[in-house]
């Protein structure tokens, strides 16, 4: 894949996520990405990030971080029970999903 492409699809959700409150911010990176990611684009990655380091493959500070956790662990969860971002802090809905206080309410909802 096109790593350069991958480093800054990192680098957004990287940005994303230093919006949120907390201080889990890649580790939240690392943790979306092992969801979301196809197993060959994190390794893609990481392997550009080994050979040029994160700085020449365009990675933010936090997107580096998030290689780093990712380097650590690669399939485990990254967030700890309870962390900002698992849903833990927001109140389960009836249908057993979890809240989003963003979203606008609205008739019906």
């Amino acid at each position: 894949m096109d790593t350069t492409r991958l480093a800054a699809m990192a680098n957004q959700i990287a940005s994303f996520f230093a919006t949120q409150r907390g201080e889990s911010g890649a580790l939240e990176v690392a943790d979306h990405l092992r969801k979301f990611w196809e197993p060959r684009m994190r390794r893609d990655l990481i392997s550009r990030v080994d050979s040029d380091g994160a700085e020449a493959a365009g990675l933010s500070p936090m997107a580096a971080a998030a290689i780093e956790e990712l380097r650590r662990a690669p399939s485990a969860t990254a967030l700890p029970e309870g962390a900002v971002g698992d849903g833990a802090d927001r109140p389960p809905l009836g249908n057993g999903t979890v809240s989003d206080d963003s979203a606008p309410d609205g008739p019906g909802l």
